[in-house]
């Protein structure tokens, strides 16, 4: 897959979530760190942040990384109780075989954010 069509399936698969109900932000990339030779123009580096609200929608996020994940599709997350953060930016790279690991880490980062507290959505208890 080249860099652009992984890009392009990315912001689209943002755009899904978005469409599905989960508040959504797409902001400009305020990251200082250097392009990559190879890598993502820094005109097109963004930053997607997530809202989700309920254990089902952390999961349709989890899901979809994922997926992109076993496309060969990698970059930086990160998140806390309540939200989500995709880093599309000098991280972004399509790697040549699927990669396993990036689920295995993203359930390792998931696993801290549980341990902020909270079941990483916003919905209220009662």
């Amino acid at each position: 897959m080249e860099l652009l069509e992984a890009y392009k399936r990315t912001l689209n698969a943002a755009g899904d979530l978005r469409v599905d109900g989960i508040k959504t932000e797409i902001t400009q990339s305020r990251s200082g760190h250097d392009q990559e030779e190879d890598g993502l123009p820094k005109s097109m580096w963004v930053q997607i942040i997530f809202h989700p609200t309920t254990k089902k929608q952390v999961a349709a996020i989890n899901q979809t990384l994922d997926e992109l994940g076993w496309a060969s599709i990698v970059f930086d997350t990160s998140g806390h109780p309540g939200q989500r953060q995709w880093d599309v930016d000098w991280s972004f790279e399509v790697l040549g075989t699927p990669d396993g690991e990036w689920e295995v880490r993203r359930k390792e980062v998931e696993d801290m954010i549980d341990g902020m507290g909270g079941d990483g959505a916003t919905e209220s208890r009662r």
